[in-house]
């Protein structure tokens, strides 16, 4: 999908992941009410100085895979002044997705094209678990975008880690094959970032020429480095980056 920036230098986007929202105005996340904490964030957004050229969404879009469930966030998604995409995560139905969420300013499109840049959007889900794998499909078509656009830089999202955090507990739902994307993207000097949820924490680490972003959620934050789960006591978050035209990204975490 081709998208036209308002800043013809730079890409200003917006991260927000994990939402887990629930249909069950009773049931909490360790405690927190995602869709007022999803509310919050979408206010602070749309108060921004700058109105950012794309919104993305990356996994986890819900706490339990139903259709209510998608519609309740579609309804919180409309109120979002900029395009929100959609990638599934472990507790999604990527079929689901599909069906409901391409409506008015909400799209589940894989790949936005800006005048110098292609953020593409990958999906990992897995049946029946909570790590991810990029199945062939996915792989080749990373291969095919990165082929067809060797003239511009390239952002990666995706729901699942493909590297380790330093929590046992969690580097157990990473990305099953992460040497499979890291092969094509080793070899491609046009990726400069991948970009993830799924951890509830900020991450951040460099291979070589590629920034490494993992991103909090906008309901609840998990302890970095820990053997086991702990919740953290930090708010509601949401990721800011901007994309230069000279194939820099710089970013920084908001939280709410």
């Amino acid at each position: 999908m081709k998208i036209t920036q308002a800043d013809g230098e730079n890409i200003h986007l917006v991260q927000i992941t994990d939402t887990h929202i629930s249909t069950d105005i009773d049931e909490k996340f360790e405690g927190i009410d995602t869709t007022a904490s999803l509310g919050r964030v979408i206010d602070k957004i749309n108060a921004l100085d700058t109105v950012p050229d794309a919104i993305l969404l990356t996994g986890d879009l819900v706490h339990h895979a139903d259709e209510a469930g998608y519609r309740k966030l579609l309804r919180q998604l409309f109120e979002l002044k900029a395009p929100v995409f959609c990638l599934p995560g472990n507790h999604d139905d990527p079929v689901l997705m599909q069906t409901v969420l391409n409506n008015k300013n909400v799209s589940t499109e894989k790949s936005l094209d800006f005048n110098q840049w292609i953020v593409v959007m990958l999906n990992t889900w897995m049946p029946n678990s909570h790590s991810g794998r990029l199945p062939r499909t996915e792989l080749t078509y990373l291969e095919q975008v990165l082929g067809d656009n060797a003239d511009k830089s390239i952002l990666v999202c995706l729901h699942h880690p493909p590297v380790k955090i330093g929590s046992p507990w969690m580097d157990a739902m990473m990305l099953e094959n992460p040497e499979s994307l890291f092969d094509i993207v080793d070899t491609k000097k046009q990726v400069r970032g991948i970009l993830w949820g799924h951890i509830h924490q900020a991450f951040y680490l460099e291979r070589g020429d590629i920034k490494l972003l993992g991103s909090p959620s906008t309901c609840v934050q998990f302890k970095p480095d820990t053997r086991q789960f702990m919740k953290d006591t930090l708010p509601p978050a949401f990721r800011l980056l901007t994309l230069r035209s000279t194939g820099e990204i710089e970013s920084r975490i908001n939280w709410v």
